[in-house]
């Protein structure tokens, strides 16, 4: 019994350095979201796809799922944490569906957690060097399979969809997948057995709080977005289309 409560405690404790860089991944997220709703709603010149929000953005979507990858090494029960993030991404799916058909959000980033966490038993049964080879693998063939024209979308958890297919938010398999499983290989080399092998003490801090709250923010952070600046927009501080 008392074993069992030690793993629990170790599978619940805080990593600081992953919270933080957890943050950090969300906060360029909610600026690029911030830019997309300005240019979108209110005509400004924010262009989220190109300059230095754009790089930041290419570069830390992969961290985030690599941080997720590792993360999954802690957790005792992958079944309900990935109830619970598609419970949310169903959510989002069916706010979407009423809020942009066009552009509705099949298989967003919360989707892509959610499968992934299922798969994560499946991923840590490798042997780590093939499931890093297959990690290489899958990431090398993003651009191939994105250029795809497939005349379905049916298959566009895992990439292939036809070019007419838009979405507000949109992380496939491949070749994020590849991200994933490096975190799934990374995670005991790093923390094993749950410890870190260097303990960094970070004060409290707003990237830190975010990176402890990432689904809670993730599921909130557009619909506030969305308010502040609608309010904004009433009271004339910035300017409508």
């Amino acid at each position: 019994m008392r074993v069992q409560e030690k793993s629990d405690t170790v599978a619940r404790q805080r990593i600081a350095e992953l919270d933080f860089l957890r943050g950090a991944c969300l906060l360029v997220m909610i600026i690029c979201h911030l830019a997309w709703d300005l240019h979108m709603y209110y005509g400004y010149p924010a262009y989220y796809r190109q300059g230095w929000l754009h790089w930041a953005f290419m570069v830390l979507a992969p961290v985030f799922m690599v941080l997720a990858g590792i993360s999954s090494s802690f957790s005792r029960s992958h079944g309900k944490r990935a109830a619970r993030v598609l419970f949310f991404a169903m959510a989002i799916t069916l706010f979407t569906f009423f809020y942009d058909r066009e552009q509705v959000i099949l298989f967003g980033i919360l989707h892509f957690m959610g499968v992934n966490m299922l798969l994560y038993p499946y991923y840590r049964r490798l042997n780590p060097w093939l499931l890093t080879g297959i990690a290489l693998v899958v990431i090398s063939l993003g651009r191939t399979v994105a250029g795809m024209d497939l005349p379905t979308d049916l298959l566009l958890p895992l990439g292939f969809r036809s070019a007419a297919y838009r979405s507000l938010d949109y992380f496939p398999m491949i070749p994020y997948a590849g991200f994933f499983m490096f975190g799934t290989v990374l995670g005991p080399l790093l923390y094993p057995r749950g410890k870190p092998r260097l303990v960094l003490n970070l004060p409290p801090n707003p990237l830190s709080y975010l990176g402890q709250h990432s689904l809670t923010v993730y599921v909130l952070h557009q619909p506030v977005l969305v308010s502040v600046l609608f309010v904004l927009n009433a009271l004339g501080i910035i300017r409508g289309q």
